[in-house]
């Protein structure tokens, strides 16, 4: 498995642990004001934002640094063959 396939494996889980949102009717949340669950609320979708941003740039970057590997082995070895879209 190729690093893109572990990244992909990686967003496959944090796609899957997202938590449930608030739900405001729920019994634990009756005695809090309405605006603190908002900012809560917009706190937490502003975290999963960045996340996303950061996975996307991570990603990119772990693709850059395969590619300069490939052509680094490329050059290294006259033997090496290219495995292209192993993990697709």
């Amino acid at each position: 498995m190729g690093i893109c396939g572990l990244c992909a494996a990686l967003i496959v889980c944090v796609q899957f642990s997202k938590v449930a949102p608030v739900n405001p009717a729920d019994p634990i949340f009756c005695n809090l004001p309405s605006n603190f669950l908002a900012k809560i609320q917009k706190k937490y979708s502003s975290i999963e934002k960045n996340l996303s941003k950061k996975t996307a740039r991570y990603l990119d970057k772990m693709e850059r640094q395969e590619k300069k590997l490939q052509r680094k082995a490329l050059k290294a070895d006259s033997g090496y063959v290219r495995h292209e879209n192993i993990d697709s």
